[in-house]
């Protein structure tokens, strides 16, 4: 183990504080190195308050059973999910092979303080056991100009390097001898060499000790040359330094003081060396985790870096962490129980008492505190507590909103239009307004949903849904209805319930259903608000927080029917053809409305929380934008149609007047009076009570 025992069990207990962990495992190698880490880990973790509930030694030659025994005692500790090792490189195989044949595959999050080799020998074979484990190690870099300068060496260039030193190396890279050395070679290969090889990248292998003993190396040498009583010495270092009183603390002094950048040119990856108060090292610790390849193609693992620790404190991504799946990357919880204390040990057999964090107090959730969810028991670190605007702000919100203002503004725009310029009053005309209308109210619910929840948002939310979703489709329902009542008729008469009067009070007729089930629900069941804990956000619900989703389709099965009754009526009119084909354009909303009716209540039902409210929105823009474009806006085109049609006859007429000017008074219109008009609207005529209905 590499760095300063203090330091490094700071920066292990550290992450588990960003995590929310407050009780651990620990597995040691049982000799002196790893004990006496282990002891500073349980000292300085009775420090931080984070509990240690078994700290179990591993024999230094240990077999598959002792490793077997330390994890089935670990895998007893309820709640303690992390364990960090303090272990012999080697070791790892072996408790890696332990967990897989006890079936404790995802049991626990491994914490790795010791060497990991970065090709992975220590865990090959069992890359899923060790998936999602934290690896923390001293930072290091590879230097690419130390590559550079080691492939340059050839037996001709030596790089400064001593020739005995040189030869060593030489012979190890290129595995063979040299035959003109002095002295027997200490490395004998079966090959001779030609004096003539180069070295390749695949014969460096810079493992991060490298770095480390450059550094060393220039620490020395810096701190040898900054002694300040002999920079100016008329001696050589060497005897000037003999000369010296106290030396050895001299030189421990010039070496104190080094600060210098690694690399020595600064560049994203590098990081200033120097000594804390105490004589450590501080080059800092990278934070690594061992997970799946994001690229699925490799179906490989590796290891990503997450974090570092700095003179400056911890930074760790959360997010970056994943294990063996992608789809779930999740932190597992490490916590004592809820409302025990739990044992937790330290050095020398001593023991210390634990008890959980409190459940939070609803009133007083913080951002950045640390509590307890009451649902799961994990500890929660809350990164937001989101206010009921909060979402407008967000991307999705912020489209969604302009989509649905856009939308409120053209059929609002349409409506008014249509009901000062439209021509036609008798008959189902009146159904038309009130749709315009609906889909109004459809855009203006978007709304409703992109904000969060309070107890106001909760009760418009039950009550004006379904509300809207009745307007719209009770006028679609009573046009295929009306339709179909008067599909074999030469003359339609509209009289009675026929009436527009009669036609509108029908339509509310059914639109006060809903109201009234909208209503009983909510003197049933007064409408409030609460908050869970959710990816780590304080995030607010309508009650009931585990049924609110589901009772809100249900509060719009009545929809559900008319939608229905809706379908069996406009296929039951398909091949009517009365007012351009009307029954087909409704037949067409009622089917993109049936398809979109099963994707937004099935996702706002199974769907991640964060998402039901977007599916419920999804919904309403779909189906508002195609009862927009199927009727009001086609409304308006064939108004458009009708016009242009009106202003050609008309020049038709001036220029046929013009032509016949004395003929019979007859004559100078163009045509005899035609009490029928042009625009049709279910076969409504202004001021008629029958209609020639074309075949």
């Amino acid at each position: 183990i590499r760095g300063d025992n203090l330091l490094t069990a700071q920066v292990i207990l550290k992450i588990g504080q960003n995590l929310a962990w407050d009780y651990l495992s620990v597995v040691y190698t049982d000799n002196v190195e790893y004990r006496s880490m282990t002891d500073s880990f349980l000292e300085r973790a009775l420090e931080l308050k984070t509990c240690i509930g078994y700290a179990m030694p591993l024999p230094a030659i240990a077999s598959l059973t002792d490793a077997q025994q330390v994890l089935e005692r670990l895998s007893q500790q309820v709640g303690a999910k992390a364990v960090v090792l303090f272990v012999d490189p080697d070791q790892i195989h072996i408790l890696m092979q332990a967990s897989e044949s006890l079936g404790l595959m995802g049991r626990f999050v491994w914490v790795v303080a010791t060497d990991w080799k970065q090709d992975g020998k220590q865990i090959a074979g069992f890359e899923q056991q060790a998936a999602g484990a934290l690896i923390v190690k001293i930072r290091s870099e590879i230097l690419t100009n130390f590559r550079a300068y080691v492939k340059r060496l050839t037996y001709k260039n030596r790089g400064g390097i001593p020739d005995d030193w040189f030869n060593d190396i030489y012979e190890t890279l290129h595995k063979c001898n040299i035959l003109s050395m002095k002295r027997l070679s200490p490395n004998p290969f079966s090959r001779i060499c030609t004096l003539d090889e180069v070295i390749t990248d695949d014969m460096i292998s810079q493992e991060p000790s490298v770095l480390y003993v450059m550094m060393s190396v220039y620490s020395v040498a810096f701190g040898l040359n900054n002694i300040p009583e002999c920079q100016h010495s008329a001696y050589d270092l060497s005897t000037c330094l003999q000369l010296q009183p106290q030396r050895y603390d001299k030189i421990y002094n010039g070496i104190f003081m080094v600060n210098f950048q690694v690399p020595e040119l600064e560049s994203n990856d590098s990081f200033r060396f120097s000594f804390d108060a105490n004589g450590n090292g501080e080059a800092g610790y990278i934070i690594e985790n061992y997970r799946i390849n994001p690229d699925i193609s490799q179906n490989s693992y590796m290891t990503y870096k997450i974090g570092e620790y700095t003179m400056q404190g911890l930074n760790l991504s959360q997010k970056l962490y994943a294990a063996s799946n992608l789809y779930n990357q999740k932190i597992p919880s490490s916590s004592c129980a809820l409302e025990t204390t739990c044992t937790c040990q330290l050095s020398n057999n001593r023991k210390w008492l634990y008890s959980a964090a409190q459940l939070l107090d609803p009133l007083n959730v913080t951002v950045g505190g640390i509590y307890r969810d009451p649902l799961t028991g994990e500890t929660v670190i809350v990164e937001a507590v989101p206010g009921t605007g909060d979402r407008f702000g967000e991307g999705w919100a912020i489209i969604f909103s302009i989509l649905a203002s856009i939308g409120a503004v053209v059929s609002l725009a349409i409506f008014l239009y249509l009901l000062i310029r439209y021509p036609v009053r008798g008959g189902p005309s009146i159904l038309g307004f009130i749709l315009s209308f609906g889909i109004f109210l459809l855009y203006i619910m978007v709304f409703l949903f992109i904000a969060h929840a309070d107890t106001r948002i909760c009760g418009l939310r039950r009550f004006a849904l379904g509300f809207a979703y009745s307007i719209v489709y009770s006028a679609l329902m009573v046009k295929l209805v009306d339709i179909w009542r008067v599909r074999t008729k030469m003359d339609a008469k509209y009289s009675k319930l026929g009436t527009p009067v009669g036609l509108f009070m029908i339509t509310v007729f059914f639109i006060l259903v809903q109201v009234m089930i909208n209503a009983e629900w909510l003197i049933l069941k007064e409408p409030g608000s609460i908050r869970i804990f959710y990816k780590n956000e304080y995030w607010p619900q309508c009650t009931p927080d585990d049924f609110y989703d589901e009772g809100l389709v249900l509060s719009l099965v009545y929809i559900m029917i008319i939608i229905l009754v809706s379908l069996l009526f406009g296929l039951a009119t398909y091949k009517t053809i009365e007012n351009h084909q009307e029954s087909r354009w409704i037949l067409g909303i009622i089917v993109i409305s049936v398809i979109c009716w099963v994707i937004w209540c099935t996702a706002s039902i199974l769907g991640a929380i964060k998402m039901r409210d977007a599916a419920v929105i999804v919904g309403l823009l779909v189906n508002a934008t195609a009862m927009l474009l199927l009727m009001p806006v086609r409304k308006l085109y064939l108004l458009y149609k009708f016009n242009r049609n009106e202003e050609e006859e008309e020049e038709k007429q001036s220029i046929t007047a013009t032509s016949h000017k004395g003929d019979d008074y007859s004559s100078v219109y163009g045509r005899q009076y035609d009490n029928n008009p042009k625009l049709h609207d279910m076969g409504s005529t202004l001021g008629s009570s029958y209609v020639n209905r074309p075949h």
